[in-house]
């Protein structure tokens, strides 16, 4: 008897948990989070990260790396590695190719899906003599 109702407990929790959980993804998946995207923009130094701010708190578990599309404009630049600083902003760290404008797009349901520009700095290189 004191099995059964062991079981039975655990099963009722693990139907609660699922529940919990899955009521918080649609939660935010039918919002419209909004984001703005800026560069570590100075002029003369590569730029070495892109910080995405969210209109609201987005989960760790909610996007990854693969979410985020840099498309080459005028500039160029390879993702490295993404980081939540707190649940609204976000770090991507890149690498500087080409200096000039990318476009940043996140596919991740909930999220606007539209392009943002983002100005990209390069350090020049020095005249070879």
């Amino acid at each position: 008897m004191k099995s059964l109702l062991k079981f039975n407990a655990i099963a009722v929790l693990v139907m609660i948990f699922s529940l919990s959980f899955t009521a918080c993804d649609n939660e935010i998946i039918n919002k419209n989070i909004t984001y703005s995207v800026a560069s570590d923009q100075e002029v003369g130094k590569d730029t070495t990260k892109l910080l995405f701010i969210f209109s609201e708190p987005i989960a760790a578990e909610r996007i990854s790396m693969d979410d985020i599309t840099l498309t080459k404009d005028t500039g160029e630049v390879t993702k490295e590695s993404l980081h939540p600083i707190n649940g609204r902003y976000w770090e991507l760290n890149v690498t500087t190719v080409k200096e000039g404008n990318i476009k940043a797009k996140i596919t991740c349901q909930g999220i606007e899906t539209g392009e943002k520009t983002v100005i990209i700095y390069k350090k020049p290189s020095l005249p070879s003599s």
